[in-house]
């Protein structure tokens, strides 16, 4: 099984999850949802036993991360690293150009030549910075969407049928 569909995979047991929840919460309060309600200890062990295989599917997807090797001599679970760190770089500094605008409509820009060489802030050159951040942001998106199709996780031989066919539903 390649790694994009082992993610696809974990998502869909995640959705499962919280469905089963849903209905035993639901059968608890009393309420079934649309259909008969579900028995109550069943869907215990389905969520219970959907949780066991989750996990094992999470420690494949993380071993496969750390294991799989990029171009630019990363590991894939370093470029999944530095793109979080690239994405709250772009949130911060979108952040900070919104209050450097807000305060440029209440004060004339620019400020003082003395302030701007103090802070260096200007909101193009902060723009520059975001463009350059967003760059780089789609071509880890690149890579890690290539590693993902082309990395298969482990032994994936012994994943019980139940689970592909349950993910496979939604």
């Amino acid at each position: 099984m390649r790694l994009a569909e082992a993610l696809h995979l974990r998502k869909s047991l995640a959705k499962r999850i919280k469905m089963d929840q849903e209905a035993l919460d639901a059968a608890l309060m009393g309420r079934p949802k649309a259909g008969p309600s579900e028995e109550p200890g069943l869907l215990l062990q389905q969520i219970s036993a959907n949780h066991a295989e989750l996990e094992s599917l999470v420690i494949e997807i993380y071993r496969a991360n750390a294991g799989t090797l990029l171009p630019s001599g990363r590991t894939l679970i370093e470029t999944i690293a530095h793109k979080e760190t690239v994405t709250r770089r772009i949130e911060h500094l979108k952040a900070l150009l919104g209050r450097l605008v807000a305060k440029a409509s209440r004060e004339p820009w620019p400020p003082a030549r003395a302030k701007v060489q103090e802070l260096r802030l200007t909101p193009q050159a902060i723009r520059n910075e975001i463009n350059a951040l967003t760059m780089e942001l789609r071509e880890l998106d690149r890579s890690i969407d290539l590693a993902n199709w082309s990395t298969e996780v482990a032994d994936w031989a012994s994943v019980p049928s139940t689970l592909t066919a349950k993910a496979g539903g939604f």
